[in-house]
């Protein structure tokens, strides 16, 4: 199939050699971007058991202990690998995280890309090629090809569901083990675009670890009206009373950061009230066809510290209730109301002091030349893996297991907790994620295939003969 590419950019100055992968890595890579594994956590959901499946089958020959973990409808999966020293007895446990899902192909796509791996130039293009499969490939490999140093225990995980509602990351902090694990790594992309000059602002030299990521709150807002003549001026209907809500809601959200601004973060950037979907339910039972007597809408709320979901809920009630009091809703029959849908995810910033990061520095500045701690742009697995994770080891108050900003100071009275699990993602550079242009950097998949491995089999051994 011929490949119309997308050259209207402008490369990083990291990535000016053509090294490639392994013909091994090039074809596990193609494999997987070969099945077709969009987001299913609705029927019909047979795309992603198809790619586990795959995975489930190349893992039985890497030495490891895979395990399936159910997802609620029966069918899904996510998967575990160990390899190394038993769990139960290892000194030191790392988790290498990746989601296996990926967006849909749309229409407009056809004849433009595909589910086909392809080189071309320095690029490696298919559709999930960047988020995430090259990720789920380097996985595979590292649990196929390397020698986990003694006391060591790497634990792969595979998980579904992570381009919808995270159902496969809110299943693993089910498992067993997970109270055992010391640190995450994952190669989710970071996502951080283009500056003004169309230049990518995501490097390899520095290389960015990203260590923030914003929050999302989803809201369903519901506004019901009893059934009335058109001619009622007097009366709004639901369709009115939600354009009114929404006038409202977001004038207000604008004003909640300091001095009555939108609340801007100095790593995240500013929140973001959005409308995602509108709906007029009609009520088939009414005595009148003239008015909507049901409307709702979909709202998510982009969020930045110290905002939370708990904040942004009492907020968008206490907004909503006092709409309702100064309009009257009541005495015209209106009634609004708030409910939740889908995953809402906290936005965090790690503990960048955190012990455990050391080695991890110590192995990206050895394979890239140097590091700096980002944000990135969108919300991920994170967001809900870093909190969850940390509580399960009694780690409840944000003051601990977060700061405020990435290069804010940290009281000397707040050390980082000695069970603290840090969540780090380092990825390949890539563009066009969820786009018909989704391509990756080879040479930077050659990096990240060698920096995982010489964290794991140099840097973090070291680091912990040192501190033994």
């Amino acid at each position: 199939m011929e490949l119309f590419l997308d050259w209207s950019f402008n490369p990083p100055e990291s990535v000016p050699s053509m090294r490639q992968i392994e013909p091994d890595q090039f074809e596990t890579l193609r494999r997987l971007v070969a099945i077709p594994s969009a987001y299913s956590q609705k029927e019909p959901i047979g795309d992603e058991v198809v790619i586990q499946n795959a995975i489930w089958e190349m893992l039985q020959e890497t030495g490891t202990l895979p395990s399936k973990q159910f997802l609620k409808d029966g069918k899904r999966f996510n998967i575990i690998a160990k390899k190394g020293a038993p769990i139960e007895r290892a000194k030191y446990v790392v988790m290498v995280y990746v989601h296996t899902d990926t967006i849909k192909k749309k229409e407009a796509w056809h004849g433009v890309t595909d589910y086909k791996l392809v080189r071309a130039g320095e690029f490696l293009h298919g559709i999930g090629v960047y988020d995430m499969k090259a990720g789920v490939m380097m996985l595979i490999d590292l649990l196929q090809t390397v020698n986990v140093p003694e006391g060591i225990t790497l634990v792969g995980a595979f998980c579904a569901g992570e381009e919808r509602d995270s159902d496969g990351i809110e299943k693993l902090m089910e498992w067993p083990d997970i109270h055992r694990v010391n640190i995450v790594l994952s190669p989710e992309i970071g996502t951080l675009g283009n500056d003004v000059a169309g230049n990518m602002i995501e490097q390899d030299n520095p290389k960015d670890i990203i260590v923030a990521r914003p929050g999302n709150v989803k809201s369903l807002l519901t506004i019901t009206a009893g059934d009335s003549h058109a001619f009622n001026t007097s009366q709004p209907d639901a369709n009115e009373a939600l354009r009114t809500a929404h006038n409202h809601l977001f004038a207000e959200f604008a004003k909640r950061g300091a001095s009555g601004l939108q609340r801007n973060h100095v790593d995240l950037g500013i929140e973001r009230l959005r409308e995602r979907h509108i709906q007029t339910l009609d009520d088939d039972e009414g005595e009148f066809e003239s008015v909507a007597t049901g409307a709702q809408s979909k709202l998510t709320a982009r969020i930045v510290p110290p905002s939370t979901i708990e904040e942004v809920r009492r907020w968008q009630q206490q907004a909503l209730s006092s709409l309702m009091h100064t309009e009257s809703w009541p005495d015209f029959g209106l009634q609004a109301e708030f409910t939740q849908f889908g995953m809402s995810y906290n936005p965090y910033v790690i503990r960048t002091d955190a012990p455990a990061i050391q080695p991890v520095i110590g192995a990206v500045n050895q394979c890239y030349g140097g590091y700096r701690f980002s944000a990135g742009k969108a919300v991920a697995d994170g967001c809900y893996g870093h909190k969850n994770m940390n509580a399960l080891r009694g780690i409840n108050d944000p003051s601990s297991y977060t700061q405020y900003s990435i290069g804010g100071p940290r009281p000397p009275d707040q050390p980082v907790p000695v069970s603290y699990v840090p969540w780090l993602d380092i990825g390949p550079l890539g563009q066009g994620a969820h786009k018909k242009t989704e391509r990756v950097y080879e040479e930077s998949l050659v990096q990240l295939i060698a920096f995982y491995r010489t964290y794991l089999t140099r840097h973090l051994p070291e680091f912990l003969a040192s501190h033994s």
